[in-house]
């Protein structure tokens, strides 16, 4: 499995979503659902981000520049929020620019996110 960035890379280093999809597709099982157009899209930043504090509302200090994963601590608050709710913080989200989202462990965003997502 490659690397990104490489292990022996210098701070600073970005790459694409395509590279990271292409990087983790076999060991991570990735799947791109929403926004092949924005598969050129540079990250910046190579660290992750879970937005829970963000789902919240607070966004003090957002890593917007980061992958941001929504994995099953997430899934749960998002369906403790209902729609109406979630569907308003992932328009924050997108606000600040986060533009890059890994939903895991089998969940998928709903059709109002993925328009939004789409849009962004």
């Amino acid at each position: 499995m490659q690397c990104l960035p490489p292990v022996d890379a210098a701070d600073g280093v970005s790459f694409t979503v395509a590279d990271f999809v292409k990087a983790g597709s076999e060991r991570l099982r990735l799947e791109v659902v929403v926004g092949g157009a924005g598969l050129e899209r540079t990250i910046e930043e190579p660290l992750v981000n879970r937005p829970g504090l963000a789902l919240t509302g607070f966004f003090e200090d957002f890593a917007w520049e980061r992958l941001h994963v929504v994995g099953n601590a997430e899934s749960a608050y998002i369906r403790h929020l209902g729609p109406d709710a979630w569907h308003a913080r992932f328009r924050e989200l997108l606000e600040r620019r986060a533009h890059v989202f890994v939903f895991t462990d089998g969940h998928r965003p709903d059709r109002e996110v993925a328009a939004m997502a789409r849009r962004a």
